[in-house]
């Protein structure tokens, strides 16, 4: 009888054991944490993040609250060709997610760019959100999935 429970141990309960270890590790995400005017690099990207201003959209796209606008400069730093998106993006506020809104309120509004080795671009995107002067405001970048990564970053943009 104590030979079946060694069996089972080793034969069943171990995989699992070291799959799960596996899951974990591998879908373990690092946290990093910047202020608006710091460059953080997430994969092949480096980004830098800051608060731009304030909009209620154009004829076309109206905000439910208001349009707080951030400023994105990208830089690829490796060296092949490589993407990013408005998707990646996003703020967490009060347990609420936003989500950027895609528009055409310029010619900087970002929405999916390729971005060749070494080059640098600077778009804009916004958060249709309640905004408050007083309140601090972080933005989220997640990578891509094409980007190898875990780094997922947090921007402080207001009040920091």
């Amino acid at each position: 009888m104590a030979r079946i429970g060694i069996l089972l141990v080793i034969g069943v309960i171990l995989p699992i054991i070291a799959v799960s270890m596996y899951l974990i590790i591998e879908n373990d995400v690092n946290i990093i944490r910047v202020t608006s005017s710091d460059a953080v690099t997430i994969g092949p990207v480096e980004y830098t993040v800051a608060f731009d201003e304030t909009h209620n959209g154009d004829k076309d796209t109206m905000p439910e609250n208001t349009f707080l606008q951030v400023k994105i400069t990208a830089k690829n730093i490796s060296n092949s060709e490589t993407v990013i998106s408005g998707g990646q993006f996003y703020i967490i506020k009060d347990n609420k997610r936003y989500n950027a809104v895609y528009g055409e309120f310029s010619s900087k509004d970002l929405g999916r760019e390729l971005l060749a080795p070494g080059k640098a671009l600077e778009k804009t995107t916004q958060f249709d959100i309640a905004f408050d002067e007083q309140e601090t405001y972080e933005v989220i970048i997640k990578p891509l999935k094409e980007h190898p990564t875990r780094d997922t970053a947090i921007v402080c943009i207001t009040n920091c």
